[in-house]
């Protein structure tokens, strides 16, 4: 149970920080290209917005690559890059072939999603987890961001088009509206253990630390 605990934990971090960093920049993509990367960036916005989501998937298979090459079969290990790589090859290869850079990007974004269920189903099954264990712990991530999606969405529409305004009043709601959704959905559960548990807990702790210090303590 405690072992479960800690995968669990480690993949609801990784999502929390894959999603909302990944589904953010695909978000404001095109503000984003033209004031960091200026106007000849801006065809490449859907390709950026594409990547950045893959980026997110793939950033979520790390941890558990690592766990299994350390401690499971080799031959798993071996089985799932190659796995990767046959999704790559059929799906990036005909893109590339018939179609254009974005396409591309697709490809890579569809194997990459599929590469990451088939390593959450079998990391679950090496290491004797209950099914959708870690499936779970994505939930409240994925759920955030998808809310953080549609406050962003509906800011891009109020904000006057000005790149630079929008981008920073995209990022500074996507951000609020992404951790609020977390902590809700966490307290919604019941407040189980888990990361949004400890970063309060840690939270708590600094706060309380830095009032002790600004505070002057009371006269004797």
């Amino acid at each position: 149970m405690a072992l479960a605990h800690t995968y669990r934990w480690v993949i609801s971090a990784v999502a929390i920080l894959a999603l909302s960093v990944s589904v953010g920049l695909a978000l404001v993509a095109r503000d984003f290209a033209y004031v960091v990367l200026g106007p000849t960036w801006m065809p490449a916005v859907p390709v950026i917005q594409i990547l950045a989501i893959a980026a997110g998937m793939a950033a979520m298979t790390l941890p558990l690559t690592s766990v299994l090459g350390a401690t499971g079969d080799p031959r798993v290990v071996v089985g799932l890059a190659m796995v990767r790589t046959v999704l790559l090859l059929a799906t990036m290869v005909p893109a590339a072939i018939w179609y254009g850079l974005p396409e591309v990007a697709l490809g890579r974004a569809v194997s990459t999603a599929i590469a990451l269920v088939v390593s959450l189903l079998v990391f679950e099954r090496v290491v004797k987890l209950a099914p959708l264990t870690l499936i779970r712990g994505m939930v409240r991530p994925l759920v955030a961001a998808l809310a953080m999606s549609g406050v962003v969405l509906l800011v891009q529409e109020v904000v006057p088009a000005i790149a630079f305004v929008r981008l920073v009043a995209c990022a500074a709601a996507g951000a609020v509206t992404f951790v609020a959704a977390l902590l809700g959905l966490w307290v919604i559960a019941g407040r189980p253990p888990s990361v949004e548990h400890d970063a309060v807990v840690l939270l708590g702790g600094y706060l309380r630390a830095l009032r002790s210090r600004w505070v002057a303590p009371d006269s004797p």
